[in-house]
This record gives structure tokens, sequence and C-alpha cells, in this order.
């Protein structure tokens, strides 16, 4: 039996861990706790009172704290399967399908659950299917037989069969084999394919969608005519393994980048299927006009669309994105249609966000925006209605990319800005424990757990049960406005393939199709056939509840969430005298509106009462102390430049140009080894490509650097702040710049916590001057108290940043060093506020370097290289500094550039061993700056390599910054701000062009 997920409204359970033993051991205890007259202890013994953790308190005196699910059993007393220290109640896993002996995987590509069954692979390529019961093997691996060898899950799929309970399974083994397999009894198939080129040729799976008792796959030829390799779709007999080619048509199409069907996308259902196709490439990308959307109605394949990139195909509905003047919009084919034909679903201007990706189940589409740089992402369903709000926002960098939202049965599954992954379950917005793959009102999920280990394991967890009738949707989305005198006007999400919609209302709340004839004034209309309606005729003054349900083929579907607005009697009336009639006005009394009621159909996304009237300083009626220009940016100063867009470029590496000379100062600090735990940057990847800027030095020392910590200007003890945390309520400090967190439930026992801050310009590193960037801090204490948990912290800069993320600095109190502390700051949308998570205490600052000016801006046909110069101490962990030579490679083809690679061969003075001293520093991302680039530079690197420095004694270290590219009439320059685990890289390199 699995947990099943409970929404809000169900009494959602927040993970938390609480150290019982240790509140335990604190615990003043009453003798009559519950109050009712008889001593505790008495109450067990005569079972008036149940003690089910026995540890002598009345379990309803252990309630509500510790109850997460709030059933009225402590949670001492319930299930925690995987260790993690949260019942399986509370912590959203569901139930562990394997028993922790080996790794187990999948692919990205397509879902391996279906009905509530799960399909995967070991680390020995065994294959495993979860029935809804029991788990069993289905096939292993034979290394003596060819087609039985590995699995490669990039072809792992399991899809839904002809008759319900019926599941198809499919697979890739070794390069060259496909399997198909049905829980009919019968053992898998071997998939049997002809080369249409050559017969005696194999054939690549690539691609693999199964669903409703069909299956297709993508398998790759070599044509030896043209000495090309090409993709081509066949769909596969279940029962026989037998394949019929699909793209026979579109044999001439030559291409030269293993291409045909694109980018392995495939989709299915009813039979039916549609895939990208690319006729010709060129330099690896699909040449203007070649890219096709291919649709297979069950006996013809058709051409629907050019250049458009197919996102989601699902009951007989087909979305994909296309370029209209310059803007990518949203088509929809409707192939139930009797006349099919795409059409634009959605209008957006060059002032909105840009559409990344989407998804479809057939009824409805949630679509993924970002900015021009790919981020501050948001999610909205069709027809412009806002679903995630700040809490709830996608995440930059989710750990899905390829799929970084899932939207099945009305349900969605992605992860958020936090970290966290947020489910939604048609009614409200959750949490689950990882992401996976959402299907049929479930979630399976690879992850590690307290009781895996190293191990990652198959859990699978239910989101809301399985209803095949309940079509068709309603909408998630609706919202009511008062528009005119006793009129409200409703707008709500289209639902794909309603053909009408019915509205429900009346003055008492609770309406449904049911019981709207039983309330006050209930009333319905039916037969809008647009996804808005105006009520008319209804009483002025007074609250009116509304509710919509969709149509399609004369079935009707559920109730929508409510909303309500009130309709005004006086259609002029303008009681705070701002030329907006009553009637339409958001704010007719200079506070929160009951007119507005947008429901996006999720409870915890509600913000219609924070309506921020305290910034209106209309009031004070005093036109100096208008704020309204401020928009919140610090001092009233103008908000943060954006980051320009990050060009694409083509699979290959980008560079080559023209040599110049370059010279590089920089200087160095050590620290000592200081680890926290990560905080996921919220980056995004437009593009496959990051573009390389190499430099690889010959020569490089440097000398240890032996002064004393400059403490002269650390905090003096009126700037300290303490207070004491409890296992109860956790403690938070705060001043004007900086905020601390501590929850409560990550330290053992009551403990004094204390807050100093740290200024732009005190305890400096040595040798590096103010205004250097080295931003505001704070020295937390005592100095080396570790969390269980992670402890946030919370920075207003002292000057905004066009970058969203931040090198956070930890000092040594030991040498007073600084360096990296092994995390990112992350940066709210007003460039000004940072925050992060740690571990344990030290001090801590963020390294907030100035945009420099260029002098000329950075062109998009510039292509430079060459060698140059290195000089002075680029890295403080040796003595003696020697300069060293250098080379540098910048490209438009995706603006990426770094300094890759720094290295010199030399001897340790300390040892005599022999070795070389490595310093990557690569652009992760880079924008576009006014004349200059900016490169994040993170561990991870880019396309150009990894961010690291290795110095031949410790392990390498990940190293993290900025880097910004610029140049002048004769010259060109990399300012450098990186950190590593050992010390600060800080300076610039320079070089003739």
């Amino acid at each position: 039996m699995y947990v099943k997920y409970h929404s809000p409204s169900d009494s959602v359970c927040f993970p938390f861990r609480w150290n019982r033993d240790a509140a335990r051991r604190t615990t003043v205890r009453a003798q009559d706790c519950n109050n009712n007259g008889v001593d505790d202890l008495q109450d067990i013994v005569l079972a008036t009172s149940q003690d089910c953790n026995t540890n002598a308190i009345p379990d309803e005196c252990e309630l509500p704290d510790h109850d997460c699910d709030l059933n009225g059993v402590p949670d001492d007393c319930q299930q925690d399967s995987d260790g993690s220290g949260i019942i399986d109640a509370c912590d959203n896993c569901g139930l562990q399908l394997t028993d922790n002996d080996k790794i187990d995987r999948w692919g990205t590509r397509q879902k391996t659950t279906s009905g509530g069954r799960v399909i995967w692979a070991d680390e020995d390529d065994s294959i495993h299917y979860f029935d809804g019961t029991q788990s069993a093997i289905i096939q292993t691996k034979d290394p003596l037989i060819d087609s039985l060898g590995n699995v490669e899950t990039s072809v792992f799929t399991l899809g839904s069969g002809a008759n319900p309970g019926e599941v198809i399974g499919a697979w890739r083994r070794g390069s060259d084999f496909g399997w198909v397999w049905s829980n009919d009894g019968n053992p898998p198939r071997l998939i049997d394919y002809v080369n249409p080129y050559d017969d005696n040729q194999p054939m690549n799976p690539e691609g693999v969608a199964a669903a409703d008792g069909c299956l297709f796959m993508i398998l790759q030829a070599f044509d030896p005519n043209t000495n090309v390799l090409i993709k081509h779709v066949y769909k596969i007999d279940v029962a026989s393994g037998e394949s019929t080619l699909l793209t026979d048509d579109f044999l001439s199409d030559v291409d030269n980048a293993a291409q045909g069907a694109y980018v392995t996308n495939l989709y299915t259902n009813r039979c039916r299927a549609a895939w990208n196709w690319c006729s010709a490439s060129e330099n690896g990308s699909c040449v203007e006009g070649a890219l096709q959307i291919h649709y297979f109605d069950g006996s013809d394949v058709s051409v629907i669309d050019d250049n458009g990139i197919l996102h989601g195909f699902a009951d007989g509905r087909i979305i994909y994105t296309k370029e209209i003047n310059g803007l990518s919009q949203l088509f929809l084919y409707d192939a139930n249609l009797p006349n099919p034909a795409s059409r634009q679903i959605t209008s957006l201007t060059s002032g909105d966000k840009r559409i990344i990706f989407a998804q479809t189940d057939g009824r409805h589409v949630a679509i993924l925006l970002a900015d021009e740089n790919g981020q501050n992402r948001e999610i909205q369903w069709l027809g412009g209605f806002a679903f995630t709000d700040d809490a709830t926002r996608p995440s930059d960098q989710p750990l899905a990319q390829f799929l970084p939202l899932k939207l099945d049965r009305g349900q969605l599954l992605w992860q958020d800005k936090g970290g966290s992954f947020r489910v939604f379950d048609g009614h409200a917005i959750g949490t689950i424990c990882h992401d996976g793959w959402l299907a049929d009102g479930h979630v399976a999920m690879l992850r590690k757990s307290a009781t895996t280990g190293d191990d990652v394991e198959v859990w699978l967890s239910e989101i809301a049960p399985l209803d095949d009738a309940i079509q068709p949707s309603p909408p998630h989305a609706i919202e009511a406005l008062a528009t005119d005198n006793n009129e409200v006007t409703l707008r709500w999400e289209p639902i794909l393939g309603a053909t009408s919609y019915n509205v429900y209302f009346a003055r008492q709340s609770g309406v449904d199709v049911s019981n709207f004839a039983t309330l006050e004034d209930g009333a319905f209309q039916s037969g809008f056939v647009e996804n808005t309606a105006t009520i008319s005729g209804l009483a002025g003054d007074s609250l009116w509840y509304f509710v919509v349900t969709a149509i399609q083929d004369s079935a009707e579907g559920p109730s929508s969430k409510e909303v309500s607005a009130t309709p005004c009697v006086d259609p002029v009336a303008d009681r705070d005298h701002d030329a907006m009639p009553d009637c339409v006005d958001d704010d007719p009394d200079h506070a929160p509106s009951s007119n507005d009621n947008t429901s996006n159909d999720n409870e915890s996304n509600d913000n219609t009462a924070n309506d921020n009237t305290s910034n209106d300083n209309s009031t004070n009626d005093n036109a100096n102390n208008d704020n309204t220009t401020n928009d919140n940016a610090p001092g009233g100063t103008t908000p943060p430049p954006d980051l320009d867009d990050i060009a694409n470029c083509g699979t290959g590496l980008c560079g080559a140009g023209v040599p110049f000379m370059l010279t590089l100062s920089m200087i160095s600090l050590g620290m000592t080894r200081h680890t926290l735990r990560q905080r996921k940057n919220l980056i995004a990847f437009r593009s496959s490509c990051v573009v390389l800027l190499a430099i690889s030095v010959i020569a490089l020392f440097l000398s240890a650097c032996d002064a004393a910590p400059d403490l002269d200007n650390e905090p003096q003890p009126s700037d300290l702040m303490e207070s004491t945390w409890n296992d109860r309520d956790g403690l938070t400090l705060s001043n004007d710049v900086m905020t601390l967190f501590v929850p409560p439930d990550v330290l053992p026992s009551n403990l004094t916590l204390t807050m100093a801050p740290i200024n732009a310009d005190d305890s400096l590193p040595d040798g590096v001057p103010a205004g250097a960037g080295f931003d505001v801090g704070a020295i937390f204490g005592p100095s080396g108290t570790t969390f269980s948990g992670p402890v946030l912290v919370t920075a207003k800069l002292s000057a905004a940043t066009p970058l969203d993320t931040l090198p956070v600095l930890l000092l040594d109190d030991a040498t007073g060093r600084w360096g990296w502390a092994g995390t990112n700051a992350t940066m709210d949308e007003d460039g000004i506020t940072a925050s992060f998570e740690l571990t344990h205490f030290s001090g801590y600052r963020f390294w907030n370097p100035p945009p420099p000016t260029g002098d000329l801006p950075i062109g998009d046909d510039e292509i430079i290289a060459g060698t140059g110069f290195f000089e002075g101490q680029p890295f403080n962990s040796f003595p003696s500094p020697e300069s060293a030579d250098a080379s540098l490679a910048y490209s438009p083809f995706g603006d990426a550039f770094g300094l890759s690679i720094v290295q010199t061969d030399l001897t340790n003075p300390a040892t005599g061993d022999f070795f070389t001293l490595i310093a990557g520093l690569h652009a992760s991302r880079v924008g576009n700056l006014e004349k200059a680039k900016v490169g994040i530079v993170t561990p991870a690197g880019g396309l150009s390599g990894v961010s690291a420095f290795v110095d031949g004694v410790s392990p390498a270290k990940g190293i993290s910054g900025i880097m910004y590219l610029r140049k002048s009439a004769t010259h060109w320059m990399v300012d450098v701000y990186c950190a590593y685990e050992g010390g600060i890289v800080f300076g610039q390199a320079t070089g003739e062009r």
C-alpha cells in the first residue's frame, strides 16, 4: 500500500527533524500534562492515556508538535522506512521498491512508470518490473550473447498497454539491439528490423515511446551511398517484435550529423506518433526550412509544420514552439478535429518572458517561461494565467534540465528555485522528496536515503487516485472581476478539446454543479464557447461566488475552484478619486480589493491579500515624499542592468583567431579547508555549447602568505548581537544588513549564538584594496558550531549587482585568511539581496566586484586567440613567484571564455617533489554588459573545462567567482575575482589586440 500524498486541505505534512532524545532530556514535565486531574503515570497505567513510544508521557501531551500528519498518533510511533528522520506519511517519498543491494537507474527521455507500475535497470544490467505489489527480474545480461549486453538507458521506457492493467516495456542493449516486453506472461521479444540502406548493416536504437498498446522506436542507419548516418522511425509490433519503417518517404533526405529524426524526441498516444525531422543540416545544426514536425495518424505520415520544436503530444493534441517575427510562440495541432490544422495559441510580445519549454496532457498546457538569459523562470497555464509565485518559482538550473517540468492528468512536477521538488495534485501545491517520472497519479523516483547509503534506489509515491472518469478536466485557473454595474466578468484557463463551458454562481460559498440551485440566488449560464463570460443582473454590493465547468461531447466535467467578486451599483463612483470607477478599480479605497480574486487552484500561491499598500505614500499629502520612482532599489538608485542573451553555438567547440599578447597580475591568500553545504545555483543554460576562452600558463609560482591576520577592523563588542537558540522556536538574529535564521531542529541543545557584522572595507584580505568588492559579511559564533541541517543567511549588499550568483568567502580563524566557502550566494531579482546556507559557524562575507567600464563593445563577429605573458602572484601557495606564458581564445558562438589552463612545472620546495601546478578558470555561463562580457566561474566549468586548482599536494580544489572580458582600442582585459578552497585569485590580465 502506498503512502498517499496529502494536499494542504488534507493537512500537508511539513518535513522536520526532531532530536527526540535531546528533547526528552530537557523537557520539564508537569505531573498532569493533559490537565485531566490524574497523574500522567497513572493515566498510562490505567490506560486512560496511551504511551505508544513508552517515554512516560501521554501521547496527547506530545501533540500536535510531534504529529506531522495530524492523525493523533505521535511521530515516534509511526514508520520511517527510509531512516530519514521524517515518518513515511510526511516525507512524500512513498514506498521503496528496491532492497539497497545495487545501484538502480533509468533514462531521462521517456517515463518509466505507468498505472502505478515501474521498470528499471540495476548495475548488473538486469531489468526489473514492479507490478503494483511486488518486483521481479524480467531480463538479465548475458555477456556471451550480443543482444543481451549492457543496458543503454537512453532508450528505456514503460508505457500503457491496450487494456487496463496492461503495460509495455522497451529498452536497448548494446549498440544495435532493442527489446519489447509486455506483462502478458511472455518473455521479452527482440526487435526485428531491416536497415533501409543495407540490410546487412545493424541499426542503433536512439529513441522510444510506448503508450496505449503501441510502440515506436527511432533506429539509426548507416547509408553507404552517402557515407552518413540518419535516424528513422519504426512502428514495432508488440507481440512479435517485427518493425515497420514509417519514414520510407524520407530515405533520400541526407544529413551530415546523424540526424533525420531530430534530437530523438518521440511521442505517442492512441497508436499515433509525432517527432521532429531534419532533412539536412550544416555544422551540426538543422538548416533553415529543413526542420519539420511529422505526424503519423495510424496509417500515413504527414508534415504538419516547418521550423517548429515539438514539446508534447497527448490525447491527439500536439504542441510545439515556432518563431514568429522573432518571438517564440506556442502552436497547437489538434488531430482529433475533422480537418486539423496548426493554430497559434499564445500571443507573446517583446516585453514578455520567452517560452523555453511546454508540456500538455491533452487538456491542460503548462508553459515554462524565462527572461532573455533563461532565468527568473515561471510557469503559466495556457491563457496567460500565472501558476507559480516567488516561493514556488522554478529553478533556473533544475536537476532534470532535459525535462524541467512534467504534466500528466492535470498534475504537475517541477523543481523550485530553492531546490525543493514541487508537485501539484490538481488542487494544491505540495512537495515531494525528489524529482522523478510523473504518470497516472504516481511519481517514480531514483534517490538515496539514510538507509540506502551510496546506493540509488527506486521509490514510488502516490500523488492522487487514478480516476479516468474525470473528463474533461476543470480549469486550474479562474479569475472574477466586477466590470460594470451589477456585472462580473470571468476568465479561465482554456481546456483543450472543450466545446463549451458552463458557469454556476450563487450568493453563498460552496457552489458546484450539484447544489447551486439550493443556494441563495443560485443559478447557472451555459453555452460559453470562449474561456470568458460576463454575468449580468447580479445584486450589487453583495459577494457572489462562481465556478466553471468544461463541456466536451455532451459530457460535463467537474467544477473548477471557486472564486468570488462583488459587483457594484454605481458604475461611475470613484471613492479614491483616481479617475477609475470603483467597479473596475483594484483598490477603490486604498485597501486590499475584493474584486480581483484570481484563482490558481494553488492554496499556497494566493497572494491577493498582499497589496503592498504600505509603500504608497500618496496619503502622506507631501509631494516631496513620493517614493513611487524608487521601485525598491537601494537608496533610490537605478535598478541593476539585466544580462543580455546568451548566444547559441553548435555542437562543437568554438574558437580560433588572431594571436595577441597578454599580461596578468593577481594576488591570492590561503585559508584552511572549510566546507559548506552547497546551495543550488540558479543558472540556466540556453544553449548546448558555451564557448571557450583558454589561457595556458607555462610558468607560475607563489610565495607563502605568512603575514599575521589583519583584524584591526574586526567588529567591536558594541556591534555584537546575541540570542539563545532553543529546540522549539529556533532563532533569528537581524540588523540593517544581515539576517541569520537558525531553524528549531538543527542543534542538540540550547546555545547562545552571536553575530557581529563585517562592513565592506573591514578585515580585508592582505594586499586587496578597498573597493574591490569584498562586501558585507558577519562573524558568527561560537566559532565552529556545527548544525545538523542548513542555516539561512540573508544580506543586503552595499551595491546592486547584475549577477544572479556571488561567491561566498570564508575566514580562517587561525590565520585570518579568506578563501572560497564552497558555496555561492543566490541573488534576488532586486540585485541587492543575497542569501546562502551554511552548516557551521565562522566568518563569512560576499564578493561583489564592481562591473568594469569598457571602452568599446565586443562585437558579435569577433574571434580572438593568442599567447601572452603572466606576471605577479596569481596563486599564493609556494614561495618564489615566477612569470608564465598564457594563451587566450574568445569566440562569439555562445560567448564563453576562461583562463584555461594556467599551469607550470615546479618543484615543491618543502618536499623536493616535481609536480605540475594547474588552475583552470572557466566561465560556466556568460552574459553581456553594456561594454563587457561577464563570465560566471564555477567548479563545474563550461565546455572549456572544469574550474579547479591543483597544487600537487592536496586534491583538486574547486574555483568559483567572476571574470569580466572587455577591450580598449589597443588591449584586451580580463578582470578576475575568483576564490578557491585555499585562497583568492584577484587581478587583471591585459593583452595587446
